[in-house]
């Protein structure tokens, strides 16, 4: 099957989404690098996209899971500096989503929600043909939100760009860097932060 948008390229990215109230169903075949293009939630930035619920169901080739799965499953090999992160700052580790692979450290204090979130920097692209190599990018940032106010949320890049063996080396210092960061903001520090950080590129791929 050809990609739907460009018509070349074989489509290995299949999606078929339902919005509130639509009753058309619309689907869409599309190749790894269109449906980065098309595809927000695929090349993930600072602002969450916005659905009605239920959220567009996605679903990928069998070699396009593969290859998530060969990122996965390097991911997993950091469980265990995750988990004993977690366990020192009572932080809760959320597993990957099945489009992106990812870990995320949430916690909170008071009205301010903390997160600490680790993937490839890959662009979505590649992690779809490709899968898991060792010069692979990887991103950790840190990222605070205000519970029950609609606001930007202010986040940073706390590593980012390197391959998957300096990850492994670093991550524990890295985490600790990033609770710090976190654990020292104000309320109002992360509105002030999220103001100034509107410019800023996004911090995901």
């Amino acid at each position: 099957m050809l990609c739907s948008a460009c018509q070349s390229k074989e489509a290995t990215v299949h999606l078929s989404t339902v919005l509130f109230q639509v009753q058309a169903l619309r689907e869409e075949h599309l190749c790894p690098k269109c449906a980065e293009e098309n595809q927000p939630f695929l090349n993930p930035g600072p602002e969450p996209l916005v659905v009605a619920s239920p959220h567009p169901v996605t679903a990928l080739s069998r070699k396009a899971k593969a290859k998530i799965q060969t990122v996965e499953d390097k991911l997993a090999e950091l469980d265990p500096i995750l988990e004993r992160f977690c366990e020192r700052r009572k932080f809760a580790l959320n597993h990957s989503a099945e489009i992106w692979p990812f870990r995320a450290a949430s916690s909170s204090v008071g009205e301010i929600h903390y997160h600490l979130m680790l993937g490839p920097a890959a662009k979505a692209v590649d992690v779809l043909t490709r899968g898991f190599y060792p010069e692979m990018p990887w991103l950790l940032n840190a990222s605070a939100t205000l519970a029950g106010r609609v606001s930007r949320p202010f986040r940073t890049d706390i590593l980012r760009g390197l391959p998957f063996a300096e990850v492994a080396r670093v991550l524990e210092e890295q985490l600790e860097k990033g609770y710090t960061l976190l654990s020292g903001l104000t309320p109002e520090q992360v509105l002030a932060k999220a103001e100034g950080s509107k410019a800023s590129k996004p911090s995901w791929p």
